[in-house]
């Protein structure tokens, strides 16, 4: 709202935009402008630094759970059935067995027939030389010979050992929208 350009100590045009109102910084003037506003309704007097006043809010958040949710329900009718060897998901929470839907569900609520099987996300080998160039960004050096480490060997070595160890191993868990476990729920 009511946009005004930022100036230098000497006077010249920087280019960059700031919002009458609320005086955020803007790389665009037609941002500057619509930055008190709704992006959807256009009203003015929306909570500073948020994209949508409080009604629009709401609607979009429902608009977009139940875009999710008759996303999941396709990909649920589409899903291979499964014996859940990873565990599964009950809404956004990983069980690992199928015996624990029961244990989530409140009194009086009944257990879907399906939920969406478990899928692992596995170990990704370690290198000692990931961990050196994010020591070059973090301390911005350009020449990774700029500083030289002792113990360089066994630290490789440690890392060769860890890798070997972990391999395969599965770290966390996300939801398989291919695949759906039977609960035992109504059929």
């Amino acid at each position: 709202m009511d946009a005004f350009e930022l100036f230098t100590a000497s006077g010249a045009k920087t280019g960059i935009w700031a919002c009458g109102r609320c005086r955020c910084v803007h790389r665009k003037k037609d941002h500057a402008d619509g930055c008190c506003q709704c992006i959807d309704c256009k009203i003015e007097s929306r909570a500073q630094h948020r994209l949508r006043c409080e009604p629009c809010g709401k609607a979009n958040a429902e608009k977009q759970n139940a875009e999710q949710k008759e996303k999941e329900r396709v990909a649920m009718e589409k899903a291979e059935i499964v014996d859940g060897e990873f565990g599964l998901f009950y809404g956004d929470k990983y069980l690992r067995e199928v015996e624990d839907v029961d244990g989530e569900l409140y009194p009086n609520d009944i257990a879907p027939e399906f939920c969406f099987a478990a899928k692992p996300i596995r170990f990704r080998k370690w290198h000692v030389y990931t961990l050196l160039d994010s020591k070059d960004e973090e301390y911005g050096l350009e020449d990774p010979g700029e500083i030289t480490f002792e113990g360089l060997e066994d630290l490789r070595t440690a890392f060769v050992t860890f890798n070997l160890v972990n391999e395969g191993r599965a770290m966390c868990f996300t939801i398989d929208y291919t695949k759906k476990v039977r609960t035992g729920g109504p059929q």
